[in-house]
Formats: structure tokens, sequence, C-alpha cells
């Protein structure tokens, strides 16, 4: 949260309210996870290490005063740190349905059924709707961005097939079947992975 106000503010000073705003015009919420009241907390706490100053607070009749902020220059230097320290991740597959995947086959069938289908549905919708909001804002969109609404949708096509793929699985009430194996080529999977890394690294 606090890498994501100091970028908004390296756009231009704005108050709590504005920078909100603009997190859910640009459907930030759908690529970064984002808490109720996290936001605020974030920036008093941004205020204190000195990363962001009041530039003026607004009074207006019959409205909340609203305090609206600069990033100085220990912020800038806090932006960059937070840059870095945002691409220093382990990869993972954590997904919040990955547990009760895990322990499928003890449950009614029919339920894992409805909500394998109900979880198609969603993803399908989320990719209808990404799409759509890639259209209006494109024009305005710096590539980095774009590459992130990529991201979602390859992400949510592949959310569907997976998904799809079990569905097949626990319509044939095969989700407790032991000595059957996902159809995989391991050997063309491994050659896929060497070439992207020699494309990448090599060049």
């Amino acid at each position: 949260m606090k890498l994501v106000i100091l970028g908004l503010l390296l756009e231009g000073d704005a108050h709590p309210y504005e920078i909100r705003r603009k997190l859910t015009e640009r459907k930030m919420n759908l690529y970064i996870k984002i808490q109720d009241g996290s936001l605020y907390y974030a920036i008093d706490q941004l205020r204190m290490e000195g990363c962001i100053d009041v530039v003026e607070v607004v009074r207006e009749t019959n409205r909340p005063d609203r305090t609206i902020y600069q990033i100085t220059e220990v912020g800038k230097e806090k932006f960059h740190q937070l840059m870095k320290e945002q691409f220093q991740f382990t990869p993972n597959m954590f997904h919040p349905i990955n547990p009760a995947i895990a322990f499928s086959q003890f449950s009614d069938l029919e339920v894992i059924e409805q909500e394998l289908k109900r979880c198609i549905s969603e993803q399908i919708e989320f990719i209808r709707n990404l799409l759509d909001d890639f259209v209006v804002f494109r024009d305005v969109m710096p590539l980095a961005k774009q590459h992130l609404f990529l991201a979602g949708h390859k992400f949510g096509l592949f959310q569907i097939e997976w998904l799809s793929q079990l569905l097949e699985v626990a319509k044939q009430n095969r989700l407790a079947e032991v000595g059957s194996f996902v159809e995989i080529d391991l050997d063309a999977e491994r050659e896929k992975i060497n070439q992207l890394e020699s494309k990448i690294f090599d060049e």
C-alpha cells in the first residue's frame, strides 16, 4: 500500500479520498491486495516517516476537511526501496481454493461440481470485465500497466482451463483416484522452460 500511495503521489499531489478514487477508477484492486482502512493507516505511517508532507488543507462548508499530501525527497527514496523489495518475491501457486481442492475427495461430489462451475463462471465474468476496462483505459495507460491487464487476462484463461479439467474429473467421480496421472509431457514441458530461460538470459 505504501508503494501504491507514493507512486500515485509521484503523479501529483492528492488527498486520501482522491487516492482511493484513483485506485477504484483504475481497477487496481484487481491486481493489488487492498484492505479497508489500510490506506489511511499507511498515509499516517508515511507522514511520520517523513515520506510525505501536507501541502494544503482544503476547508469547505458542509464537507470534512481535505488534507492534500505531496511526496518528499525521503519519500522518493522510500519509493525506490519499496520498488526493489516488491520484486524480491518467492514464486508460489497460492490460490484461495487450493485447500478445498486438496481435500475435495472427502467432500460431497455435487457440492464440488457446483462450486467449480461457480468458480468458472466468476472467472469468465472477470476476464470479460477486464477486457472491457482495458478498452476504456488503454489510450491513457502506460505499457507496464497494459501488461498487468494482459497478465490478468491470461491468468483468467488458465484458471478457466484448469477448473474445467478438474470439473470433468469430478463429474467422473475420480477425485479420490490413485494410480492415474494427469496428462502432461514432462520432457516437453522441461524443454519449454529451458528454451524460455535461454531466450531471456543468453541474449
